[in-house]
């Protein structure tokens, strides 16, 4: 069995970059929808790519210690109250900082929908 040489190789490599970019004449691979070189689109009407991937991970773990906390909150509120009204509003302090994180997450999820398809109307269209 022979092994590929190196001009083997870059051939290989030049079939995979089989598109010239139009712009700074770079070659592309022809699924790419734009130029890494100079970020020239090369297929219209493909759906540009972000650079870095949404955080999903991130914002559904805020979503859910903010709903934590609120839950939390909501407990030490209706059982505090026979503690005092310190602790009450200590609980109503949780609710309400547990509110506050699930509304960041899901402004920072919508906001990361925009960035990443470009749109400023309807999700649904």
């Amino acid at each position: 069995m022979d092994e590929p040489d190196a001009a083997t190789g870059f051939r290989a490599a030049a079939a995979l970059l089989s598109v010239q970019c139009p712009e700074c004449g770079r070659g592309c691979a022809d699924q790419w929808s734009e130029c890494p070189n100079c970020g020239r689109v090369l297929r219209p009407g493909a759906r540009r790519q972000s650079a870095s991937p949404r955080p999903v991970g991130e914002i559904r773990f805020l979503r859910i210690v903010g709903l934590g906390l609120i839950g939390v909150g909501i407990v030490v509120v209706m059982t505090g109250a026979a503690y005092g009204i310190e602790v009450a509003a200590s609980g109503a302090v949780l609710a309400f900082v547990g509110l506050l994180t699930n509304s960041l997450a899901g402004i920072w999820g919508a906001l990361e929908r925009i960035a990443q398809n470009g749109e400023h109307g309807n999700p649904g269209s």
